[in-house]
């Protein structure tokens, strides 16, 4: 879904084979000069900066809550999926983004280069497919509940499995097209060979055309998928919701998803339970898991969108070729898509009051035993004082 990290791939550069890495000397102005172009890429490097401490602490926060559960299920192995691939690209994905924009024409490291972007492409793709398994997972669920489709704990943990293995084997090319390209740059009348890593080191072979060509009909094949799910849901719910009426009110009937909200006289057994009711307000609701999920592909697709319409602007000549005035609004566009490495726990947090509570009590729980552990560590130092006076008396 990345295609083409380097913001300074320019038309005239060439591309690096294995056996010329050493032809890319890093020259003094060389240095000089990227340190010049850093100076106004600082804000962007600042913003990913703290998109790394927010991603890494939220998503480990996310972990740690949802694996101590001793009851797993489905919604939860799906969420767990999720902040693990968002932790791995917060720790793996963004510092190289950092160190990427501080080399911009002194990256050496072929290596490095491969590894990085296929680490990045794989997290991503594994967690636009796991979001497509939970559109899925979610419309079977809601409006196919007597399918053997539906899916228990341990078929989720091999849906996650699957939709990472997908991942890498999209991901894999990118061990073959990405690597190392000379920029060629003119400074004090004499050319100057520059070094930058790019995820297309030839953009006019035709094998990486069509990978791009690929990558694209995934990205808007998986868009179509969780689309049409989510609407089949919408539009199943609202019909329950029209239909099935009790005594003035109107009932969605069991799910996994949704809560009896209402008592009644004529159903004084009905209590808050794993089924979901609507009062006598013609408007449509929609809680639970399935409102959690929504709301995440949302923020994923709106955190692509950004990156999508750079590399198109891009793609057809349109903007961002070879204009410096530019750069600073190009490095933080086309960056766009890390947003969703961080945006999850936010969302859990607003919209899921059982996680919001969970995650209370575990900071409190830290708190409680840094606490324990400051008293403990004082009472020894003052009890080992007080054997000490002791014994020199």
């Amino acid at each position: 879904m990345n295609f083409d990290m380097n913001s300074s791939l320019n038309s005239n550069s060439t591309i690096i084979t294995p056996d010329e890495v050493g032809t890319c000397r890093i020259s003094n102005w060389l240095i000089a000069k990227a340190e010049n172009d850093k100076q106004p890429l600082i804000s962007v490097i600042c913003a990913i900066g703290v998109l790394l401490l927010t991603g890494m602490i939220g998503n480990g926060l996310v972990i740690y809550v949802y694996a101590r559960k001793p009851k797993t299920t489905t919604n939860r192995i799906f969420i767990l999926a999720l902040a693990i691939l968002d932790f791995l690209s917060c720790t793996v994905v963004i510092p190289f983004e950092i160190y990427d924009l501080g080399h911009t024409f002194t990256f050496t490291r072929t290596i490095l280069c491969k590894l990085a972007r296929f680490s990045e492409f794989m997290l991503i793709l594994g967690a636009g497919f796991t979001l497509v398994a939970i559109s899925i997972d979610r419309y079977v669920h809601l409006c196919r509940y007597k399918s053997r489709l539906l899916l228990t704990a341990s078929r989720a943990k091999k849906v996650c499995g699957f939709c990472v293995f997908l991942g890498l084997c999209f991901a894999v090319p990118l061990l073959s097209f990405a690597g190392l390209e000379k920029i060629p740059l003119y400074a004090n009348e004499t050319n100057v060979t520059a070094c930058g890593c790019t995820t297309f080191k030839d953009p006019n072979a035709k094998s990486g055309k069509i990978y791009t060509y690929l990558l694209m009909s995934v990205f808007l094949s998986a868009l179509i998928t969780m689309l049409v799910s989510y609407c089949f849901i919408g539009a199943t719910l609202y019909g329950r919701r029209q239909g099935k009426t009790r005594n003035g009110l109107t009932f969605i009937t069991n799910t996994e998803e949704t809560k009896r909200l209402h008592k009644t006289k004529a159903f004084p057994e009905m209590r808050k339970k794993e089924s979901f009711a609507i009062g006598k307000s013609t408007s449509f609701s929609l809680n639970g898991s399935t409102f959690i999920f929504l709301t995440v592909t949302v923020v994923f697709v709106i955190g692509f969108v950004p990156h999508l319409s750079v590399r198109v602007f891009r793609f057809l000549h349109l903007a961002f070729n070879d204009d410096t005035s530019m750069d600073l609004l190009y490095n933080f566009l086309v960056r766009s898509y890390l947003i969703n490495s961080v945006s999850n726990p936010f969302i859990y947090s607003i919209i899921h009051k059982r996680f919001r509570d969970e995650l209370l009590k575990t900071i409190k729980s830290i708190i409680c035993c840094k606490r324990k552990s400051s008293l403990s560590k004082s009472q020894r130092s003052r009890t080992n004082s007080t054997n000490n006076e002791t014994s020199f008396t």
